[in-house]
Order: structure tokens, then C-alpha cells, then sequence
């Protein structure tokens, strides 16, 4: 009788699991995928034209984390397979750029002037691009009509098997969405990632602030000097064009937030007040060379980008999200006179008009230094 119930448990359960692990039909897109030994990305975007403003930051971050595997350690580059398809709902206003060979010392825009960075941005080295797709292909991933230039891409991870281990309803590059992305290939390739924890318990305005590392040095190194920190999600986040984040900000839309207008935003604050009594970190657990690359793109020169691979200093800060990125979170570290540093602002969502805010806390201590 047990045996009995045990078959008849299986054979519920089977059909469950044929529904979670859905094939692609990869030979649909095109038949030389089909057989192709790799791990796959594909995408279904409305267009890769300017005409979507979020889609060449989405190219960047494909190039840069997996066709150019940067973020993985070196020792594991030349064991990883990632394909990367792009499947566009519609034929773009714009026109697709294309494609130009890499220059510079290591990294993708690096010594280039600002109207190559600009053509570099749509840069699909390495990304297969195919503008149709099948009917059947749509409707056996109940996909929906992307008939609107800005909405949302969908995004599938397949295994060696062509098998979906993850999809995405709502894909745009966003550092939320890209992380787990990357800490999912990582699984499925046996590479080790920073292993997923609770979230900390946030600290406050007033406490004690941890002395730990940073940049090698401890907290209670910086002696005489004001700290303002801000951690975020991922580097390759968001728009690039510095003009849309303008007229968002103009705008009043200062809900709306991404990696790009944060780091924009938060180099803006550390130029209007800088100086040696200040020290302006930008904190993420993306690698050091994807970090260069988009210090260079975003031309922020202004601030320290910090990669902090095992999340400690996230813990520290009561930034780290249990999805695996960090939440937007900028601390202000008053060192004056004390040998504890003493926290004297602590946001926990960072937001465009927390600017003004920022740089008044920063003032009054840049006085009191």
C-alpha cells in the first residue's frame, strides 16, 4: 500500500516538474542554436535603438559581465560558454549602430572621446541579434506584445539543455534583476558567488559606526575625515544618456532611480563638495575591472568605487538585501573628536532629493572639522 501511494505521488509530481522546466524550441530563433553547448541568455526586447532608452545599457552589461566574462575571476573565463540572443519585438525608429572594435588598456571605452563612448554604447560585439521571431515561439512562452518602445523586456536563462532555469518579466538591466541573473549562471556553473543571507539589523543616526575595512584601511584610519558612503545594487544599471537623467531630474521625477542616476547623482554631491576632509565612496560587490569600465562610461571622477565581494561592508551598514545586491543606502561618518565614529546620517532608500539633504549634513561637518 505504501509502494502504491509513493508511485502515485511521483506521477502527480511529474507533470508539475515538466511545467516548471520548460524547453525553449532554440531551433525556432535559429537551428544552428540548437545544438550549441552553452549556457543562453535570451532576451526579447522591443527594439536595440535608441528608441528604447534602457536597451544599450542592457548590451553594455551582457558585454561586459558575460561575453567579456568580467564578472568572473580569471582563473574561470576560459571554462565559461554564455550565449547572449536578442530577440526584438519590432524593427527600431533608430538606427541600430555598428559595431566597432574594442580600444584602450583593458577597458571598453577607456581614452575615447565622448562621441565614440556614445557610438560604443550600442557596440553588440559578440551578442547574436535577431529581429523576428516565430508565432508558435510566442505563444509557447506566453509571451506578451513588447509593442511599446519602453516596456518591459523578458528575459530567459536556459541551461545546457536548452531548459528555461529562470525567467523575467520585467528586464531591464536594473541591478535587482541583474544580479540574480548573474549569481544564477554562477550556480548552474558550479562557480563559487556570495552566498545569500539574511538581511542585517540596519543601524541608526547616533550609533557607532562598525571599524571595519576600507580600502584596506580601517575606519578609525581616516582620522580628521568626514566618510559619506552610498552603497547600490550593481554597476551597468539604468540609462547612460546623462541628458534623460537631466530632464527626469527637471522633471521632478526623483522616484524613479537607477545604478547610473544614483552614481551620477552622488559624484555631482562629492564635486559641489569635496576637498581633503571628505571621502566619497560608491559601494557595490560588482568586480574591479566592470567597475573601471563604468567609472570611465559614466565619467565620474569625482568618488571612490568600492568593490566588496563578500558584502561585508553591506552587512556592516544594514545595506544588504537578502535577493543577494545591496539596497540604496548612504551613510555619513563624522570622525571629529572621537574615537568611535559616530554615524550622523543614515538614509536607507536613496533618492535624487536626498542630494540637497546630503550636502547639508556634509557642510555643517565640513565646519565643525
Amino acid at each position: 500500500m505504501i509502494k502504491f501511494l509513493v508511485l502515485c505521488l511521483i506521477f502527480l509530481f511529474l507533470p508539475f516538474q515538466a511545467a516548471t522546466r520548460k524547453q525553449i524550441l532554440i531551433g525556432e530563433i535559429n537551428h544552428e542554436l540548437k545544438n550549441l553547448s552553452a549556457l543562453k541568455i535570451v532576451v526579447f526586447k522591443p527594439t536595440i535603438s535608441e528608441e528604447t532608452e534602457y536597451a544599450s545599457m542592457v548590451i553594455q552589461a551582457f558585454r561586459n559581465y558575460f561575453v567579456k566574462k568580467l564578472a568572473f575571476d580569471l582563473k574561470d573565463r576560459e571554462n565559461i560558454s554564455i550565449e547572449v540572443i536578442l530577440i526584438t519585438d519590432k524593427e527600431g525608429k533608430g538606427q541600430i549602430i555598428e559595431q566597432k572594435e574594442d580600444q584602450g588598456q583593458g577597458t571598453v571605452f577607456f581614452g575615447k572621446s565622448k562621441q565614440e563612448i556614445k557610438s560604443s554604447f550600442f557596440n553588440k560585439e559578440g551578442i547574436q541579434i535577431y529581429p523576428t521571431r516565430s508565432s508558435s515561439l510566442k505563444e509557447n512562452l506566453e509571451l506578451p506584445s513588447l509593442l511599446e518602445a519602453q516596456s518591459d523586456s523578458v528575459l530567459f536563462l536556459l541551461d545546457f539543455d536548452n531548459t528555461i532555469v529562470l525567467r523575467d518579466d520585467q528586464y531591464r538591466g536594473q541591478g535587482e534583476h541583474l544580479k540574480p541573473l548573474e549569481y544564477k549562471i554562477k550556480e548552474l556553473l558550479g562557480i563559487s558567488y556570495p552566498k545569500i543571507l539574511p538581511e542585517e539589523t540596519s543601524i541608526n543616526i547616533g550609533d557607532k559606526a562598525p571599524n571595519i575595512l576600507l580600502e584596506g584601511r580601517k575606519l578609525s584610519d581616516y582620522q580628521g575625515m568626514i566618510l559619506v558612503l552610498t552603497f547600490y545594487p550593481a554597476a551597468y544599471s539604468g540609462i547612460f544618456d546623462t541628458s534623460l537623467i537631466t530632464k527626469r531630474i527637471s522633471e521632478h521625477h526623483l522616484s524613479m532611480m537607477s545604478c547610473a542616476m544614483h552614481i551620477t547623482s552622488f559624484d555631482g554631491l562629492s564635486s559641489k563638495i569635496g576637498g581633503l576632509g571628505v571621502g566619497y565612496f560608491a559601494v557595490s560587490e560588482s568586480t574591479p575591472e566592470i567597475l573601471a569600465n563604468w567609472k570611465e562610461v559614466l565619467e565620474t571622477y569625482h568618488i571612490q568605487y568600492i568593490n566588496n565581494p563578500d558584502y561585508s561592508l553591506s552587512k556592516s551598514f544594514g545595506s544588504y538585501n537578502s535577493n543577494g545586491y545591496n539596497k540604496r543606502v548612504c551613510v555619513i561618518i563624522d570622525k571629529k573628536g572621537y574615537d568611535i565614529l559616530p554615524i550622523s546620517i543614515m538614509i536607507n532608500d536613496y533618492k535624487l532629493g536626498k542630494k540637497k539633504e546630503i550636502q547639508e549634513i556634509v557642510e555643517k561637518l565640513m565646519i565643525n572639522i
